[in-house]
């Protein structure tokens, strides 16, 4: 009985204790700031629950109790801290005293914050005081825009400026938001943490002030607040830099999906492979034009099909087909031959031979201004290089220097590397000199040109010192991103050819250099002279004549 007694009275304490254990109870929000929501890893998966054991907060010594919960999704979340197993309030609103952007809603006590990507959420409280002390995120808290409801942008909220609707996506302080099919009209926004100043604790915001402008924004100023003017359906794109200069609106941006039929490609390139959605491949407006490709699509007996969207089907105006081809019927060389107009003014082409879809529209006056098809990149350029003695394949020089044409010449031609998804071209023993070139497509500048315009040219330089024998030059183009990039190598002399070297004739035979200069001596790599054993070679080894040294492979 007596150790009966013993074991109820333990219970009975190590319940009080527990008791006494403060615990985080909450929930997520919706979009609307509804409550109640059930969020993965927050408040471990429950929906203001009191007695959960995985809300219980863990003592760092004294008087003060943290509570961490990892990978907590992107969105609204609303907390506070309870005696463990009660109602009875420990810390709401009212007594939170960290630098988090919080704020309020309902009867006022319960705290809210948000999350612009996944993050480590901790809070911090002080049982002694009863202040909650902290609350830190590892990928800062959520960051909104607020503006304008109607025409589609901001969620068509009218009335006052919803400043915590509008939830933006982060990727190391860096915040984004797209909103599609956005009507003609002007337009004024904010960004801001979630509130209003005074609306809220530790609340910040950035208008014009903080606007930096990029080549392409269409951002200007509206008594402090952000403006943009759009004169037809369309995305617009906001991106704001938290790192830069205590937050910074760096652009507004334009922009338009392509949608179409993905399911006669058989390389799942067209369109991403995504079957006619208009909110996905979007692409941004750069110098009034945006331009889409699609590598690598299969040939097809069915034709292809698509057309250029603001982002959405709502029959607002906002579909830009074939009747929106700058010129009709297409020809020339921006077109494929055959492009046709399908049902609902979808642009319908064939495809025979695997190429890259090249797609572009102009924003200006919403027309498409190129529908092509590339199956070969060919480079072009300074003469010594890029030149030869074959037939030049295309009378349409590209005046590309001051001084020089680039013409284009089957050698030239690139080679598609699958695995790396780039395309190729490797020039051996190239003497030192400096090089320009460009890359010209299916073997004609006009129909396709990277990079654009006059004297925008790539340049590599192979220099004499550390270069005895020249370099080997590998050039990749990958079309997709427009990254065009050289990287050299110190030729070695495999004994192939004859290799002449500022009169000096180096060539390698049965395991013998041969030098047809009067002295010369044979060095291994780790510099021993091996001259005497010339005849009996093989590997690399470094041949000094005439004050100078090359590099040779004996094979």
């Amino acid at each position: 009985m007596k150790k009966n007694l013993l074991l109820l009275a333990a219970i009975f304490m190590a319940v009080a204790a527990f008791a006494q254990t403060p615990t985080v109870a909450g929930a997520g929000l919706n979009a609307d700031g509804d409550g109640n929501i059930q969020v993965s890893n927050w408040c471990n998966n429950t929906n203001w629950s009191n007695n959960d054991p995985g809300n219980i907060m863990v003592s760092a010594g004294g008087n003060v109790y943290t509570k961490t919960y990892s990978d907590v999704p992107a969105g609204k979340y609303e907390f506070k801290i309870f005696e463990y197993g009660t109602w009875a309030s420990y810390a709401d609103y009212s007594a939170f005293d960290g630098d988090a952007p919080v704020w309020t809603r309902g009867d006022g006590t319960n705290i809210v914050f948000a999350l612009s990507e996944t993050s480590d959420v901790t809070i911090t409280y002080n049982q002694a005081t009863g202040r909650i002390t902290g609350l830190t995120s590892s990928n800062g808290f959520g960051v909104f825009v607020a503006g304008d409801g109607k025409g589609n942008f901001c969620g068509n909220k009218s009335g006052a400026w919803w400043t915590d609707y509008n939830l933006m996506k982060s990727s190391g302080g860096v915040y984004e938001i797209t909103f599609p099919n956005v009507l003609a009209d002007t337009y004024d926004f904010k960004i801001g943490t979630g509130k209003w100043a005074g609306d809220g604790k530790n609340m910040k915001e950035w208008g014009f002030s903080a606007y930096a402008g990029g080549a392409n924004s269409i951002g200007r100023d509206n008594g402090g607040n952000m403006e943009f003017q759009i004169y037809a359906p369309c995305v617009i794109k906001i991106i704001f830099d938290a790192n830069k200069d205590g937050g910074t609106i760096t652009d507004v941006l334009v922009g338009y999906t392509v949608a179409g039929d993905a399911r006669n490609d058989a390389n799942g390139s067209f369109c991403n492979g995504i079957y006619w959605d208009p909110t996905e491949n979007l692409i941004m407006v750069e110098s009034d034009i945006a331009s889409i490709m699609f590598p690598r699509v299969a040939p097809s007996d069915t034709k292809y099909e698509f057309k250029f969207t603001g982002g959405d089907w709502n029959g607002s105006g906002g579909e830009y087909g074939y009747d929106q081809i700058v010129s009709l019927p297409p020809t020339g060389k921006d077109f494929v031959a055959g492009i046709t107009r399908a049902s609902d003014n979808n642009v319908q082409f064939t495809l025979s031979e695997t190429a890259d879809v090249l797609i572009n529209f102009r924003h200006s006056d919403r027309k498409i201004t190129k529908v092509q098809t590339l199956t070969s990149y060919t480079l072009a350029g300074t003469a010594t290089l890029f030149g030869t003695s074959s037939e030049l394949l295309s009378a349409n020089l590209r005046a590309a220097t001051a001084d020089e044409d680039f013409q284009i010449f089957p050698e030239n031609d690139m080679t598609y590397m699958s695995a790396e998804k780039v395309w190729e071209k490797v020039y051996k023993n190239v003497p030192a000199g400096t090089y320009e070139y460009k890359v010209a497509g299916n073997r004609d500048f006009e129909v396709y040109e990277y990079p654009v315009g006059y004297g925008q040219n790539n340049m590599f330089v192979v220099p004499a010192e550390g270069y005895p024998n020249g370099a080997d030059v590998t050039i990749t183009f990958d079309p997709v991103n427009n990254i065009l990039t050289q990287s050299l190598e110190p030729s070695i002399l495999t004994g192939i050819k004859n290799n002449v070297i500022k009169d000096v004739v180096l060539s390698v035979s049965n395991g013998t250099i041969n030098c047809s200069a009067e002295k010369f001596v044979i060095y291994n790599i780790m510099g021993v002279d091996v001259t005497a054993l010339n005849g009996n070679l093989s590997g690399v080894y470094i041949v000094k004549y005439d004050g100078k040294a090359s590099k040779i492979l004996v094979k």
